[in-house]
């Protein structure tokens, strides 16, 4: 672990670790992007030149800013820009559609916007934008960017061919390549504190309706010291992400991780796992972040020949990773537990960071493991929150410096009680005390009452012959309750029913039992 780690303080802001690892490390390569790097001087130099250029348009302190780029150098040069000129990032994915972008636009009010003219594939990334004819967009100052536009010409080319990019027109607006090098070497810098709002993440999360999380600097940089603090992070290390910066998973398992250890990142702005493959190899990361699937597929054939052996962690979230799925991985390296470590980080859409850490070496891998440094994780009640779970299924709430101070106002119910944050997540703690995820809060009513089809899904899909598994409602006698369970079998596997509901069976534990499984063709 990095000795510098436990010595951040968590009153300092975003933009102040920025100048100061700028100061220590500013020759040192903070990003590779498609073998294109820059330093930590650069990207310090090039934020306080865009914070320079949205001055001059007229930014104040607090003005509001759409910023919605995958991962490129632009997005991390625009995102601390604006905090450097005292306006606040509304995060927001390049691909949400239109009626979820008028939602938010209705609400947040921004009066700028920085996106990508491209189109990757027959994914336009502004589609949302370009099809809108929305009065807000009319009071917004737009600033485009295309995702190859630091690259050199002939990088440009081999890249976009390789990767499907294109550049697509876009309604007037300002050139931020041009607007950069136009303000290169001005410097300007607005004073905030930790407490100050730093940034406002929109997510759809788990109810689909769009919600402005707002986090603060603290917020923030807490997170930020905790995933450099597990990571076990030092300078040397080089952190590969392709999740979506726009949420703030992979906003700080890249971008915040590295500024608290000095490590480096690299980015691609779309996951493609050839592209990963030689990523990895190019950049010898050491700490690939992203989605269990994103891992599953970054196990092909091709990525088998590159060079893997700068591999020391694996960091998956977004949902559990599943047991089977960790040993193919590490197989896959060619390596044992010692020598590559594999961890599923378990977090909160709708809030801030990360709850908890479980590595694969644990005997009940998957489950929510063990808490992040200054996180404390309660289960309770749902009928009485006073009263805590001790054995049996619960309401998770968790307390920590990275959990928001709330929802923009409009946006959604601040939901904590006595200091903690109440989730909408139901967790079982078992005789020993651990505590494994089960559903939703809101799932419980569509399994009338039954709170145990995730785990049930969880635990089939851990068999080598499946797929993929649907649990269902039972729809045609509903006053009797229960679910129908629905496999879907490898392309190579023979399974049979009955060898499915002995799998279960056998393994269930506390789970009920199952008396009919379906083994389909395709769900």
């Amino acid at each position: 672990m990095s000795s510098g780690v436990r010595q951040i303080r968590l009153d300092k802001t975003i933009t102040q670790l920025l100048e100061e690892r700028a100061l220590e490390d500013g020759k040192k390569k903070a990003l590779d992007y498609f073998g294109f790097t820059l330093t930590w001087s650069n990207i310090d130099g090039g934020s306080s030149s865009f914070a320079h250029a949205l001055k001059e348009m007229g930014m104040k302190k607090g003005d509001r800013v759409l910023l919605s780029l995958p991962p490129t150098p632009q997005f991390l040069i625009s995102f601390l820009g604006i905090v450097k000129a005292g306006g606040i990032p509304f995060l927001v994915d390049p691909a949400t559609d239109e009626k979820t972008l008028k939602t938010i636009l209705q609400e947040a009010k921004v009066s700028y916007g920085v996106l990508s003219y491209d189109k990757v594939g027959d994914t336009q990334l502004c589609a949302a934008f370009q099809s809108s004819n929305m009065p807000e967009l009319n009071k917004m100052i737009l600033i485009v960017t295309g995702l190859l536009d630091l690259l050199p010409p002939v990088q440009q080319l081999t890249v976009a061919s390789g990767m499907k990019i294109s550049s697509h027109k876009v309604k007037e607006a300002k050139n931020w390549y041009i607007l950069l090098d136009e303000n290169l070497g001005k410097e300007t810098l607005t004073y905030t504190l930790s407490q100050d709002i730093c940034t406002v993440q929109y997510t759809r999360g788990r109810s689909g309706k769009p919600k402005g999380v707002v986090l603060t600097h603290e917020n923030l940089v807490a997170s930020a010291v905790q995933l450099s603090d597990v990571f076990r992070l030092t300078k040397s290390d080089v952190i590969f992400g392709a999740y979506p910066v726009t949420h703030v998973w992979g906003l700080m398992t890249t971008f915040g991780a590295s500024l608290v250890a000095g490590a480096s990142i690299a980015y691609l702005p779309l996951y493609d796992p050839l592209e990963a493959g030689r990523a990895v190899a190019r950049a010898d990361v050491t700490v690939f972040t992203g989605t269990p699937s994103m891992a599953e597929e970054f196990t092909n054939e091709e990525n088998k020949k590159r060079k893997t052996s700068s591999l020391r962690l694996f960091v998956t979230f977004g949902g559990p990773l599943l047991r089977k799925t960790a040993d193919s991985l590490a197989a896959f390296l060619g390596r044992d537990q010692k020598t590559v470590k594999i961890v599923n980080m378990f977090g909160l859409t709708e809030s801030s960071g990360f709850l908890s850490i479980c590595e694969r070496t644990s005997d009940n891998f998957p489950n929510l493991g063990r808490p992040l440094r200054g996180t404390d994780l309660r289960v309770l009640d749902p009928e009485d929150l006073d009263r805590e779970v001790k054995k049996g299924i619960g309401l998770l709430c968790a307390q920590g410096p990275q959990i928001f101070p709330g929802y923009l106002r409009g946006s959604g119910t601040n939901p904590f009680y006595q200091g903690s944050m109440i989730t909408d997540d139901l967790v079982r703690v078992d005789d020993e005390g651990i505590i494994s995820y089960v559903c939703r809060l809101d799932e419980v009513g569509e399994y009338r009452g039954e709170t145990w089809p995730f785990e049930v899904r969880n635990l089939l899909l851990e068999h080598t012959g499946v797929k993929e598994v649907s649990i269902q409602p039972v729809t045609e006698n509903p006053e009797e309750g229960g679910v129908r369970v629905l496999v879907l079998p490898q392309s190579n596997s023979a399974l049979s029913e009955a060898e499915l509901l002995e799998y279960y069976n056998s393994r269930r534990k506390t789970l009920p039992e199952i008396k009919t499984i379906t083994v389909v063709d395709k769900l």
